[in-house]
């Protein structure tokens, strides 16, 4: 920083594990670099200096943060794309490795988001994507990633949840009930997950006209 005039004596160096509460590791130190260690595998530090002259002592420097060499980041932007009745795509981007060589992603699986099976390990770090097939129709799914380097296993990323896409109703049966009123039925997909019906008509089976967006049950 500048002097103003007087010569820095001396820095104050702070460490931190959550940017607020701080804990000095020298008060006293000439050189413009220091050389922290005995630190934890995997772990945030904030660091913050303060220069010291012969007039008092200036305002912190603003923060930085660095993480110790050890297990991979967490993936925090995983994704689902519903794809059709039967399939899911993921997709994801790498982590920071922290320091030791890339080994595997490993994908999970579940349908209650308690219960987790390994579905696919992938060992190209470049591949960030997953199509998830074979899926039951109209069935919701929960995934999660982790990442693996030659430390150990990263933590779980984001959890994400989506349903497989309903099929369409295949027996949809229209009855005149009147001159002027037809009632419509139709049976319920397999899977549970659908949540409201549409229903149009149409004067020529061509052009169709929405009469009811959503059934709501």
């Amino acid at each position: 920083p500048a002097d103003n005039g007087y010569a820095i004596t001396v820095y104050k160096v702070e460490r931190s594990l959550d940017n607020s509460n701080w804990t000095t590791l020298t008060s006293t130190h000439t050189l413009t670099t220091y050389d922290d260690t005995g630190l934890t595998a995997s772990t945030d530090y904030y660091y913050q200096i303060t220069a010291s002259n012969v007039l008092g002592i200036g305002t912190a420097s603003t923060s930085v943060l660095e993480k110790t060499h050890g297990v991979p980041s967490d993936i925090t932007d995983l994704a689902l794309t519903i794809a059709s009745t039967t399939q899911i795509n993921l997709s994801w981007t790498a982590p920071t490795l922290n320091g030791y060589a890339f080994t595997n992603f490993e994908v999970f699986q579940s349908e209650d988001g308690t219960n987790w099976t390994s579905i696919n390990t992938i060992t190209n770090i470049a591949t960030t994507s997953l199509n998830v097939t074979s899926l039951n129709v109209n069935d919701q799914y929960y995934f999660k990633v982790t990442t693996e380097n030659a430390y150990g296993t990263s933590g779980d990323s984001n959890i994400e949840n989506a349903p497989t896409l309903p099929t369409p109703p295949a027996a949809t049966n229209a009855t005149a009930v009147s001159d002027t009123a037809i009632n419509v039925s139709w049976n319920q997909p397999a899977g549970d997950q659908q949540t409201s019906y549409k229903i149009e008509r149409s004067l020529d089976d061509t052009n169709w006209t929405t009469i009811v967006a959503s059934t709501g049950n």
